[in-house]
């Protein structure tokens, strides 16, 4: 069997334009048995102006009739396309299958350079392309079988006439690639505990959950789709629900990498009186992050509800093991209430800045904006809208914006407006300033202007 793929590379050697010397060993066997075998096949060309899938016809096509004498040990059934943007280059991934009693797939990436395909070809496919310069690039391929995947990492050097493959150990987290849902948002939940399958409790051992100590109402299911697309043979990932008091569920993914079992939540749903959400997302190759909020009810009454949320935003660093080291923090409060005036539902909704510091005061902004509902339920307008800045220490506010400030976006209101303060009157001391939407027109912009007042400790509204 590999004596084929040996007489394949031969071809290439002997018929296409020069490639660059292999570093891969398998090529290296493959020329040197091949060398003595004299048989002309033409060399597969492409125009630069081919769309992508008459040049993916054109390589099968260019195979299956070049190599019709291994059909009986191996069978090249398709290609895909892999470039980036603007790329001097296109690989050709090309799938086949050795023919016997088990099933055994394969792939090769395959190089396509300046309207010509290379003789040098990497065992495996390729589904990410670093680069590195304008000539550099770093390929990730996946040299798998039927059982697992196998990883390999190449740097690959694009000359005038010539393509240079070396294998390295210098890449960046690959499996960020591989995982199939980056975003949790829980919006589909049930769905997914619907399709999963339900431990019994002589099964829970699978998690190193004791089956004697889960309550009646705990439950465990196990999810059919995986974490990653590709599970390494040095590990493999388990993603669960996990199902407690009252209706509240977490979804887990468990990792054992080496005989090392690591976890990380990536939603949580649900509660009693009090609500817990958690999203979670893998931003990039090197940044997690996970935000819970917690849901409390502060307020019942015949004509009044209201509810207190405070949110824990947490950002992590991790890596190929998915091991999490923590790079910042932030809490966020935030309260809802809601109403009816003139038999017309109103909401309140009151924001609190995280704390920040400013001319030697601990402070945090309280917004406050008043939400009109049309009797459809759909919002009509927002009115009211204000800020107070609060000292920390003494809870009582220290600057009093005019109403009706324009806000760009909601998050933002959980923010310090640190590049708001400047010293306008150079006492030392920094002011604060604010665009007012009321005053300002289509051709001028006015904003509201705040001088801080050393003895008493506050901002005074200044014209």
């Amino acid at each position: 069997m590999k004596k084929i793929n040996y007489f394949l590379l031969s071809i290439y050697m002997l018929l296409l334009i020069n490639g660059c010397k292999s570093v891969v060993s398998k090529q290296i066997e493959k020329a040197a048995i091949a060398e003595e075998i004299d048989v002309k096949i033409p060399p597969f060309e492409y125009k630069r102006d081919d769309v992508d899938s008459i040049l993916l016809r054109s390589f099968i096509k260019y195979y299956k009739d070049n190599y019709a004498k291994d059909s009986s040990q191996t069978n090249y059934y398709g290609a895909e396309l892999l470039y980036q943007k603007d790329s001097i280059f296109k690989v050709i991934n090309l799938y086949g299958d050795y023919v016997g009693a088990t099933y055994n797939p394969f792939a090769e990436s395959h190089i396509a350079y300046r309207n010509k395909l290379y003789a040098e070809f990497i065992y495996g496919e390729t589904f990410r392309i670093d680069k590195l310069s304008p000539s550099k690039y770093l390929f990730y391929t996946d040299d798998f079988n039927r059982l697992s995947s196998s990883f390999h990492f190449y740097n690959v050097t694009f000359n005038n006439d010539s393509v240079v493959i070396e294998p390295t150990s210098n890449y960046r987290n690959y499996k960020y690639d591989l995982i199939q849902k980056k975003k949790e948002t829980l919006e589909n939940l049930s769905d997914e505990i619907g399709k999963s399958r339900k431990l019994e409790r002589n099964e829970l051992y699978t998690l190193d959950v004791d089956s004697l100590t889960i309550e009646a109402n705990e439950n465990y299911y196990v999810s059919p789709e995986g974490f990653l697309s590709r599970e390494n043979s040095d590990g493999y990932s388990i993603v669960y629900y996990h199902q407690k008091y009252g209706d509240e569920t977490e979804k887990v993914v468990r990792f054992i990498i080496e005989d090392t079992v690591r976890e990380i939540t990536l939603g949580i749903t649900g509660g009693d009186s009090d609500g817990y959400k958690m999203t979670s997302e893998f931003v990039n190759d090197s940044v997690f992050v996970q935000s819970l909020v917690h849901k409390e009810t502060i307020k019942e009454s015949n004509d009044t509800m209201g509810y207190a949320f405070d949110s824990i935003v947490t950002k992590f660093r991790y890596n190929e093991k998915f091991e999490l080291d923590t790079i910042s923090k932030d809490t966020f409060k935030y309260k809802k209430y809601r109403f009816k005036r003139y038999n017309q539902p109103v909401e309140n909704h009151i924001f609190y800045s995280m704390p920040f510091k400013i001319n030697g005061l601990n402070c945090f902004w309280i917004t406050t904006t008043e939400v009109i509902f049309r009797a459809n339920g759909t919002p009509l307008k927002a009115k009211d809208i204000s800020r107070k800045l609060i000292n920390s220490e003494t809870k009582k506010p220290i600057l009093s914006s005019q109403n009706d400030m324009i806000i760009g976006k909601e998050n933002d209101l959980f923010y310090s407006l640190i590049d708001n303060f400047k010293d306008f009157n150079f006492d030392g001391y920094l002011d604060f300033s604010i665009y007012n939407s009321v005053c300002s027109g289509a051709s001028h912009a006015f904003y509201d202007t705040y001088l801080f007042n050393p003895k008493t400790k506050k901002f005074d509204y200044r014209k």
